[in-house]
């Protein structure tokens, strides 16, 4: 999973600083925790807090209830829908 976290860093902040590109990056669950490797301050971070259940299954029922909030709320901030 580290080696997938890096190699997103490094071609999020490409896209950003040298292709000029407009870059976001959504994750579900960051929690206020710093990302893993430096990205550019060129790049709109954004955590839709859905907080899917780790120890579960995506498939769980406790996870799968999530998933109206996830399409519906979450993402209507940074899509600004």
């Amino acid at each position: 999973m580290e080696g997938l976290k890096k190699v997103m860093a490094e071609k999020a902040n490409y896209f950003a600083d040298v292709m000029g590109y407009e870059v976001f990056i959504l994750t579900t669950e960051q929690k206020n925790n710093p990302p893993c490797y430096p990205l550019s301050k060129n790049i709109s971070l954004f955590d839709l807090s859905v907080n899917y259940i780790r120890t579960k299954s995506y498939f769980h029922p406790l996870n799968i209830s999530k998933i109206p909030t996830h399409f519906s709320h979450a993402l209507s901030k940074p899509l600004k829908l």
